[in-house]
């Protein structure tokens, strides 16, 4: 590694679109890390008309018209972003003229570039649904297989996180720049119907981490169909474990330096490890497709949880689930408990799981 590059990436070669709104006291600290750590790289700032950039530090700034947000609970009024997001990613690419682009919300912060050095690694691939000139960087979190509700457990097809995205400039265009913004029929599409929604956090007809992968695939492989997330089929299924392992390389936070406030228990290992148990994609699960679909002579290298073999499942559902939803308010209070409970070793955090789980269960029944 040198000053200038990694994994013989030039930092000259990177356009970083920053996008979304400035969030006081996490911008300005995302800003100054991708200049700490990707000297030379292009920051592309798309935000919104009116916003406070002083004393920001970047090169371009793009102050977007902001389309609004829909509701995905028009009664809760829980704002569903996906829009936003879109229109100010799609308008930051518009600006990049370098080779590699990286689409990073504005919340997050660089602790390193060690995400640099996975974008070589799995590159075997199949013939199937390759969408990609190289497979792209994204997160683990909420790149899932299925995930969990009232212990029922549900398929969530083409689920590929959106925090961050690195890859090159053309195959970034290619994935975000010709999707639609979603409408308000399919933002409440689950609104007053009779069946359920099968996620209890939005009403519309896709998540948002479903949404921008799933149209990006089936236009250009027609025989992908998915006519909601509650649309689940074998079939499906197994398109989406090809599509993300064929064209995606899900990166753990805390191995590819990434950290945000909103979600702090992902920069830590046990954590991350154990997200195969929520039906998000670790490093494990991702090894496992890899081999499967990929590369039938990899050898798995990732360990799989040993939650799962402590018949501690359900408890570490809840602890991760809930526990930290709990003390997620952004007092420093608050953010200093969820420090200190995460640095308890794992072994430790195993024996306190059911302690901690019955302390709290009465505030998990209030928990949206």
């Amino acid at each position: 590694m040198t000053n200038e590059s990694v994994n013989n990436i030039n930092f000259k070669d990177i356009s970083v679109i920053v996008q979304g709104p400035i969030i006081e006291n996490e911008t300005i600290y995302c800003l100054k890390s991708i200049r700490k750590y990707l000297p030379g790289a292009e920051i592309i700032l798309s935000t919104w008309k009116n916003s406070d950039t002083k004393g920001l530090d970047f090169d371009k700034l793009i102050l977007n018209d902001d389309p609004s947000c829909t509701y995905s609970d028009k009664c809760k009024k829980i704002p569903f972003n996906l829009n936003r997001q879109i229109v100010s990613t799609q308008n930051g690419l518009k600006e990049v003229k370098r080779k590699y682009a990286f689409k990073l919300r504005s919340d997050l912060i660089l602790t390193n570039n060690t995400f640099l050095e996975y974008f070589d690694k799995y590159q075997k691939r199949n013939n199937e649904f390759k969408l990609f000139n190289r497979k792209v960087l994204v997160a683990t979190i909420f790149t899932r297989k299925y995930l969990f509700i009232n212990h029922i457990k549900y398929y969530t097809p083409f689920s590929v996180s959106d925090f961050f995205i690195f890859g090159e400039r053309e195959d970034l265009e290619k994935y975000l720049s010709s999707l639609n913004l979603m409408n308000e029929e399919d933002a409440y599409y689950f609104y007053n119907k009779e069946e359920d929604n099968p996620s209890y956090l939005s009403n519309a007809r896709y998540s948002a981490e479903q949404y921008i992968p799933y149209n990006a695939f089936k236009k250009y492989f027609p025989q992908i169909k998915m006519n909601s997330s509650k649309d689940v089929t074998e079939e499906n299924i197994l398109q989406s474990e090809i599509a993300i392992v064929n064209n995606f390389i899900v990166l753990p936070t805390y191995i590819g330096g990434i950290y945000t406030k909103k979600y702090a228990y992902t920069k830590y290992k046990f954590i991350a490890e154990g997200y195969g148990l929520q039906g998000l994609y670790n490093e494990y699960v991702y090894q496992v497709d890899y081999k499967k679909y990929c590369d039938k002579d990899f050898k798995i290298t990732a360990k799989e949880s040993k939650i799962q073999e402590l018949n501690l499942v359900e408890e570490y559902y809840k602890i991760v689930d809930h526990f930290v939803r709990f003390f997620r308010p952004t007092s420093s209070i608050s953010k200093k408990i969820e420090e200190l409970f995460f640095q308890i070793p794992k072994f430790s955090l195993i024996f306190f799981i059911k302690f901690i789980e019955n302390s709290i269960k009465y505030r998990i029944k209030k928990l949206p």
